[in-house]
């Protein structure tokens, strides 16, 4: 069964690239992400011994057609609206003009909030040397994992973090989007992406490395596409291939610097990662009644609405619908805790809450990404920049659910926020001194 779910996962991408013509769009992310996920798990078919009943390859293809059905209907809708603006424009590209005293500014204030971070952090974990590092690193790790609080670190000190994020992420957009158009932009702007790195590091990750790095891989394959007027570019595949694997060698090394220490190959490793929730979701399957008559609760899925609704006291841990993810083991191979995206939708409604939450998400990213490709005349797109922001959400759906999960929450909310502020900032404030 698996075979076939590998073949038709990559029929689906197939078709997504033919009908996006880029690789950029929702559902060629979505299908190529999952086909390299069911070809990793192919490689570990006999270590895991690997049988995939039919009811879980029925979700994964379902799921998929949906959601590839969808983005296809979104590509009709937005056919003729994408023909008048060309007919229009052939591409007004606008410069993203900022105000360079108000940058350094914005400089200052990210080294600010970096610095600070790490000293609390330091304080927190009573010092840190390069000999214990990597045991430190991977102790918060296990903190943030089992605890929703940072270790020391104060809650102002953790929501300024938002800033700096926001100010890296918005750096990186006028660097690409002016640079594209043939400006030698400063490099001022990407030093707020400096001082947000160790921020991540520290606080005992990959997560947010892959969430910045798909961030700006998008931002880029948009802004060009606007740009340079073009869909597909094979010398651009090419090198966005190339581009990947590297840093998929770099994260499979990464792990040791972060205190994990498994002797594994880096294509073991790799492989492994990406194919693991596959076997997770099919043990979970095989284990759980899909047509159940009894259904969970929307917070099962909406776990960021029902963690603010708890701080507000609203809700009672009992009143929800969370349950704990179970490390899936196989003989002594521990294989992880990712049941893909849809382990919240079937927890949720069952096998209808596979047609429906696909149906929503793939609305949702399809407005932004074709709103981005045709409402390139104003100076900011802020649809280029959520899309870029939540891809993540699309491109891990192999792994876990995060949009629903973690973007509808108040943290991307405030993070949303923190953006405005700082374009508003840089744009629009006038400071004299």
């Amino acid at each position: 069964m698996i075979y076939i779910l590998f073949i038709i996962c990559f029929g689906l991408m197939l078709w997504a690239l033919y009908f996006e013509k880029s690789v950029f769009g929702p559902a060629f992310l979505m299908t190529a992400a999952y086909s390299v996920s069911v070809l990793s798990a192919l490689c570990h078919v006999k270590e895991w011994n690997l049988s995939i009943s039919s009811e879980t390859v029925m979700i994964l293809i379902i799921g998929l057609v949906i959601f590839v059905g969808t983005s296809f209907l979104w590509r009709i809708l937005s056919y003729k609206s994408k023909q008048r603006i060309e007919e229009k424009q052939l591409r007004i590209n606008k410069m993203v003009v900022y105000k360079s005293r108000n940058l350094k500014m914005l400089v200052v204030l990210s080294c600010f909030i970096s610095v600070l971070y790490i000293l609390f952090y330091i304080k927190a974990v009573g010092g840190i040397s390069l000999a214990n590092f990597a045991q430190t690193i991977y102790a918060t790790r296990m903190n943030n994992f089992l605890s929703d609080d940072y270790i020391g670190v104060p809650t102002v000190v953790n929501q300024l973090t938002k800033l700096l994020r926001a100010s890296s992420y918005i750096g990186i957009y006028i660097y690409i989007n002016n640079h594209l158009l043939g400006k030698k932009e400063k490099k001022l702007l990407l030093i707020p992406t400096l001082f947000y790195i160790p921020v991540i590091l520290l606080s005992g990750g990959r997560f947010d490395l892959i969430v910045l790095f798909f961030y700006t891989l998008i931002c880029f394959g948009i802004l060009y596409q606007c740009i340079n007027n073009t869909s597909i570019n094979f010398k651009l595949i090419v090198k966005i291939l190339f581009l990947v694997i590297i840093v998929l060698i770099c994260f499979s090394n990464f792990k040791q610097f972060l205190g994990r220490k498994e002797a594994v190959s880096i294509v073991d490793d790799i492989t492994k990662y990406f194919g693991g929730s596959i076997k997770c979701f099919d043990m979970y399957i095989k284990k759980h009644v899909l047509y159940k008559q009894e259904t969970g609760s929307i917070f099962t899925l909406l776990t960021g609405v029902e963690k603010f609704l708890k701080q507000l006291h609203i809700i009672n841990i009992n009143e929800t619908g969370s349950f704990s993810e179970d490390f899936i083991q196989v003989g002594n191979i521990v294989i992880g805790n990712v049941y893909t995206g849809y382990r919240n939708y079937i927890e949720t409604y069952g096998l209808m809450g596979v047609v429906i939450f696909q149906m929503i998400l793939a609305s949702i990213v399809n407005t932004l990404y074709y709103k981005a490709l045709r409402n390139y005349t104003t100076k900011f797109s802020w649809s280029c920049i959520i899309y870029a922001t939540i891809s993540f959400s699309i491109i891990l759906h192999f792994f876990s659910e995060f949009f629903f999960g973690s973007v509808i929450s108040l943290n991307f909310t405030l993070l949303f926020l923190c953006m405005y502020i700082v374009v508003y900032f840089l744009t629009k404030i006038k400071i004299k001194y």
